[in-house]
């Protein structure tokens, strides 16, 4: 009879079932840092100090999907729109459609 053991198996097993959360984790920390350099440029960009108040993000969790709104009143958008064009090469292509598209409704 021949016995395998296998050292660290036990250790490889939680890191696998680990590893969709660390995943999420990331991904979740780079989105918030994406939102946030667009609004801290458009709030940078915008010269009424009310209006760059209401300029703001937030991230969200919900089960498996995040969540990503920046918030600003429609005076805002101009600025909201340089910022998103000055970052937009930074961000994922899709966030970036995605963003683009939400910029482009009226």
């Amino acid at each position: 009879m021949v016995s395998v053991d296998i050292k660290g198996l036990k250790e490889l097993e939680r890191y696998l079932k680990n590893l969709p959360q660390e995943i999420r984790k990331k991904t979740e920390k780079a989105l918030r840092e994406e939102a946030y350099r667009i609004v801290l440029t458009a709030q940078t960009k915008c010269p009424d100090p009310e209006i760059r108040e209401q300029i703001r993000t937030e991230v969200t969790s919900h089960g498996d999907n995040i969540e990503v709104s920046i918030y600003a009143p429609e005076r805002a958008r101009k600025y909201l729109e340089q910022a998103f064009n000055e970052h937009k090469n930074e961000v994922s292509p899709i966030i970036a459609d995605a963003v683009d598209r939400a910029l482009r409704k009226k």
